[in-house]
């Protein structure tokens, strides 16, 4: 009987040892758990925190490539102007160049008609 017994409190001594272990693991675990959670949570904002920053880039990028392409068309549309000014600059050129002509070559003529009709 005592033989029993002593097995029994042996065997309730290993129980209670393995409940504490148990319990050592669980705690353990539990602390773990938390760590964890606590790295998985500042790991996501670091991942939100990156793709805010990576969007505002695009949408800073974007919104240059658009004004890039406005001053662009602007370019174009100023030197689409600038070159039809030119070619009507050229064109009052040519036209007071002829009537300069005309007026120089009036008076030699209105002094022909004046001479023969003397």
């Amino acid at each position: 009987m005592r033989r029993v017994r002593a097995k029994q409190n042996g065997t309730m001594n290993d129980i209670f040892k393995a409940s504490q272990k148990l319990q050592e693991l669980r705690s353990q675990l539990k602390w773990d758990q938390q760590t964890l959670d606590g790295r998985l949570e500042k790991s996501a904002l670091t991942d939100e925190d990156i793709m805010v920053k990576y969007t505002q880039q695009d949408e800073r990028r974007i919104k240059t490539a658009q004004e890039k392409e406005e001053l662009r068309r602007k370019g174009e549309n100023l030197n689409a102007e600038i070159i039809k000014m030119e070619t009507e600059i050229r064109a009052m050129d040519n036209t007071i160049q002829l009537v300069n002509s005309c007026n120089s070559s009036y008076p030699k003529s209105l002094q022909t008609v004046l001479e023969s009709g003397e």
